[in-house]
């Protein structure tokens, strides 16, 4: 029955206005608006990579230059985080520069609105990295890992790369005093090192290798092929004391040991890029078969005691 309304005794239909209101067209385009550019924040911040999680794991190779201007004594340190049982704010960082076996606390790591706090031993804590910059931005840092001098860094650019299918955002930045420039990677961090001591290391020199997470590889430096590097001082890298090669690499899990038969006793350990000891064996053949997940793992060779082989692999 059609609404009706009495006017002077009569009933008449009520009629509706089906015009559009453009005050009130122009307010719902407005709000649409509004609630679009929210979405788009909402999923940016989504998407955003913490760094201070405890799945991750970086290696990072460090030595000096000698006076021929090459890279001597290479060793690589392994760095990741752990929960600290006296904190929820903060992770506990650990270090490693054997197989992977000993990890020892240099300090603590907290992330707030994606600025990284690190704080050492002596309870010293200073600002590392910023990811909220903006190109033409500027930040004065302290590495209380190193030393607590302050060094003052100009965003220059920001742009997005692909690493291994994601997408990360990546920070140029340029030391204001000295002019030396840095890449800050979103998730990831300095491509110097995680720390970036080369800022503060006279005549050595710190480089990122690898970052992993669960195991599954998420950065390689280009301009170096593997995750692990040593040599003894020489400069001619050394992976193992003695002519005891791995094959193929990458594998499918089949393996095989070149010059295993020098070996009277040698045991296999295998660790996880977060450094667990997920496979042990005896040798008693140069072919094994490796069951494992699809990923990079550290293979570890000794032989009465003596490592006789460090190498990273590869599980296709």
């Amino acid at each position: 029955m059609p609404i009706a309304s009495v006017v002077r005794g009569k009933c008449r239909k009520k009629k509706y206005n089906t015009k559009l209101n453009p005050l009130n067209m122009k307010t719902k385009i407005t709000f649409y608006l509004l609630l679009s550019i929210v979405s788009l924040t909402n999923l940016h911040s989504q998407n955003y990579d913490s760094m201070v999680v405890t799945t991750k794991i970086w290696s990072n190779v460090s030595g000096y230059y000698g006076a021929d201007m090459n890279e001597h004594g290479r060793k690589t340190t392994f760095i990741k985080f752990a929960v600290d049982p006296n904190t929820i704010e903060e992770k506990q960082v650990l270090v490693s520069n054997d197989s992977l076996k000993t990890w020892t606390k240099i300090g603590n790591i907290k992330e707030v609105e994606k600025k990284i706090y690190f704080k050492n031993l002596e309870n010293k804590q200073g600002l590392l990295y910023d990811f909220s910059l903006k190109q033409g931005d500027s930040i004065r840092t302290v590495n209380t890992s190193i030393n607590k001098d302050s060094i003052t860094f100009k965003v220059v650019k920001v742009d997005t790369l692909n690493y291994f299918g994601i997408d990360r955002k990546r920070f140029e930045v340029i030391d204001v005093l000295t002019h030396a420039t840095d890449y800050w990677i979103e998730g990831i961090g300095s491509l110097e090192g995680l720390f970036r001591p080369t800022f503060g290391m006279v005549g050595g020199f710190m480089k990122l290798l690898c970052v992993h997470e669960n195991s599954i590889q998420i950065y390689q430096n280009p301009q170096r092929n593997t995750c692990y590097e040593f040599d003894n001082g020489t400069g001619i890298k050394e992976i193992s004391k003695t002519k005891i090669y791995v094959y193929p690499n990458p594998t499918l899990g089949k393996i095989s040991f070149e010059g295993i038969n020098e070996m009277q006793k040698a045991d296999l350990y295998v660790y996880n890029m977060l450094g667990t000891l997920i496979y042990k064996q005896h040798l008693t053949t140069k072919d094994i078969q490796l069951n494992l997940e699809k990923g990079m793992y550290i293979l570890s060779l000794v032989d009465k005691d003596d490592i006789k082989l460090k190498q990273t692999i590869t599980i296709q």
